[in-house]
C-alpha cells in the first residue's frame, strides 16, 4: 500500500496515499531491525503488527441527488467517475422544460466530496443549443479533483473541462474528422495519468470508413487535428464501424476495439498503439461474428503491467445462443490470447452483456447475463486459468440492463444491476478475503419507509480506499408528477 512516512519526536506515523482503506482487508505493518532513531541507535529486532479493517457495507437507505420532472425523449445513463482524492463527478443530461414551453436537453452535475462525505447538487451546466440532443456522454476524473466530459451534440463534439478550485466549466468544440467529414458518434474518453486524453471516432461514407484519433494535450489544454489511423481499404465491404471499446495506461499505450458491420457478418476486431513508438499494431479479428442489438456491448480493462481483457457477446447464428467470451491482449508480446467461452452455453437463452473488472494483482472478473440469473467468473493470473462460470444472483433474477463491474485496491468485487421484476438496484460484492460471493442486496431503499421506484441503468465508481459509489435513474410516479430521480448509495 502506497504510503508516507513522517516522524515527530518519538512518534512515527504511516499515512496511506489514499482517502482510506478497503474493508474487510489485512494488512501487516513491519519495521526492519535496521531502523535507527536521530542518536544512530537502532531498533535491533524487527517489529511487526497487523489489523484487519472493519467490514464494509452499503448504507441502509440511498439517496436522491436531484430530480427532475418526466419529459420526452428522457434521460439517458449518467456518467460518473472518482479521482484519487474520493470525490465523485456524476453528470447526466436530460429534456429541461423551460417557462417559454422549450425543452433544451440539459447536462446536469453533482458532487460527491471526499472530504466532507456529502453530495453537493451542480445543477445544470450546460444546454445544448436548439433542438440538437446530447448522446455519447463519457466523465473521466482529472488531477486535483478537476474532471472532464465530452458528449455529441447533433454531429458535433463538444467536450468540457470542470475546475474544482473555482467550481466552473470551461468548454471546447473539437474537430473529431477532417473538415466537410460527418463524425459517427465516438468511442469512450480515455485518460493516461499526465491527463492526457484520448478519443476515436469513424467517419466516411459506405465502403470508405476511416478510423480517426483525436488527442487532448493536458498541460496546454489543447485539442489535436484528427489523424486518421486506419486507411479506408481496411474496412472494405464494411457499412459502419462502432468504437465500442477502449483502455489505455498511464504512460499513453491505448487498446481499441470495435464492431464492423459487413454485408454478411459483424466481427469485432482490435489494434494496439504503442506510446514508445507512436504506432497501432496490425488490427486483428478477434470474433468473427458477435451478437449484436440487446447484446452487442464490448467491455475493456487493464492490470498495472498493461495486459488487457477484453469481454464481449459471441452470436450464436440463427440455431445457436450467444455466449459470453473474452481474450487478453499481452503488451509485452504484441498478442492477443484466443477467446475463451465463459459461460456453460446451456442457458436458456445464452449469454450476453459482459462486463469486465480487473484489480492491481490482476485477477480480473466478468460478470454477464442469462434467462438464469446474473453469473460470474474470475481469471487467476498465476494460473492463467478462468474459474468455472457461477451464478452470484438470485435464481431467475433477470436484469433489465448491464450490469457495472468495479474492483478495489485490495481486490474485492462489485457488481450493481437492476432486477428486471422487480426493477429494483441490486448489489453483489466479491469477499477476496473469503473468496466468496456474498448473497445479494437491495440498494435503492428510498428513507423515510417510502416504497421503492422503478431503478434505471446504474453505474458504479471505486476510489483508492474501496469506497463504492453507485449512481442510477429512479422513476418515481406514484407520489405526484411524475419525476426523474438521479440516485445514489454507496459501500464503504
Amino acid at each position: 500500500m502506497p504510503s508516507s512516512v513522517s516522524v515527530n519526536a518519538a512518534d512515527l506515523t504511516l499515512a496511506p496515499s489514499t482517502p482510506g482503506l478497503p474493508g474487510n482487508t489485512a494488512y501487516t505493518v513491519r519495521l526492519a531491525s535496521t531502523i535507527a532513531d536521530t542518536s544512530g541507535r537502532v531498533l535491533g529486532n524487527a517489529y511487526s503488527t497487523s489489523f484487519t479493517t472493519a467490514p464494509q457495507a452499503w448504507n441502509v437507505t440511498s439517496t436522491i441527488v436531484a430530480s427532475v420532472a418526466a419529459s420526452t425523449p428522457g434521460g439517458a445513463q449518467p456518467a460518473a467517475e472518482a479521482d484519487s482524492l474520493g470525490n465523485v463527478t456524476a453528470v447526466w443530461h436530460y429534456n429541461n422544460p423551460q417557462a417559454n414551453g422549450t425543452n433544451p436537453d440539459t447536462l446536469f452535475m453533482a458532487r460527491w466530496d471526499g472530504h466532507s462525505g456529502t453530495w453537493g447538487l451542480g445543477g445544470n451546466f450546460y444546454e445544448a443549443a436548439g433542438a440538437s440532443y446530447i448522446g455519447n456522454l463519457s466523465v473521466l476524473a482529472g488531477p486535483n479533483g478537476d474532471a472532464y466530459a465530452i458528449w455529441m451534440e447533433g454531429s458535433v463534439l463538444k467536450f468540457a473541462r470542470y475546475s474544482a478550485a473555482q467550481n466552473t466549466w470551461a468548454f471546447q468544440q473539437v474537430s473529431i474528422t477532417p473538415a466537410g467529414m460527418i463524425p459517427d458518434p465516438p468511442g469512450p474518453l480515455v485518460a493516461d495519468s499526465n491527463g492526457n486524453l484520448t478519443v476515436l471516432t469513424t467517419g466516411g461514407t459506405v465502403g470508405q470508413i476511416e478510423l480517426f484519433e483525436t488527442t487532448y494535450n493536458g498541460a496546454s489544454g489543447t485539442w489535436s487535428a484528427p489523424a486518421e489511423i486506419l486507411i479506408p481499404s481496411t474496412f472494405s465491404g464494411t457499412t459502419s464501424i462502432n468504437t465500442q471499446g477502449m483502455a489505455v495506461d498511464g504512460q499513453g499505450n491505448i487498446t481499441a476495439a470495435w464492431y464492423q458491420s459487413a454485408t454478411l457478418s459483424e466481427p469485432l476486431v482490435a489494434t494496439h498503439y504503442d506510446a514508445a513508438s507512436g504506432t497501432w499494431t496490425p488490427f486483428q479479428q478477434l470474433d468473427p461474428n458477435v451478437s449484436t442489438g440487446l447484446y452487442n456491448t464490448v467491455s475493456m480493462a487493464l492490470d498495472p503491467t498493461g495486459v488487457v481483457t477484453i469481454a464481449w457477446t459471441h452470436s450464436g447464428g440463427l440455431a445457436g445462443n450467444p455466449n459470453a467470451e473474452v481474450s487478453r491482449f499481452d503488451p509485452s508480446t504484441a498478442t492477443w490470447s484466443a477467446s475463451t467461452q465463459l459461460d456453460s452455453g446451456t442457458g436458456a437463452l445464452g449469454a450476453g452483456t459482459p462486463a469486465v473488472a480487473v484489480d492491481p494483482a490482476g485477477y480480473a472478473t466478468v460478470a454477464w447475463f442469462q434467462y438464469e440469473g446474473v453469473f460470474a467468473s474470475r481469471f487467476n493470473p498465476t494460473t492463467q486459468s478462468w474459474t468455472a462460470a457461477q451464478r452470484v444472483s438470485a435464481a431467475g433474477a433477470t436484469p433489465n440492463s448491464p450490469a457495472a463491474v468495479t474492483a478495489d485496491s485490495a481486490g474485492n468485487v462489485t457488481v450493481v444491476y437492476v432486477d428486471g421484476f422487480s426493477h429494483r438496484a441490486v448489489a453483489i460484492e466479491y469477499e477476496v478475503s473469503g473468496g466468496q460471493w456474498l448473497a445479494p442486496v437491495m440498494i435503492d431503499t428510498p428513507s423515510g419507509g417510502a416504497t421503492p421506484i422503478f431503478s434505471n441503468l446504474p453505474v458504479t465508481v471505486s476510489d483508492p480506499s474501496g469506497t463504492v459509489t453507485a449512481v442510477w435513474y429512479a422513476e418515481d410516479s406514484a407520489h405526484g408528477p411524475s419525476l426523474d430521480l438521479l440516485t445514489a448509495n454507496q459501500f464503504k
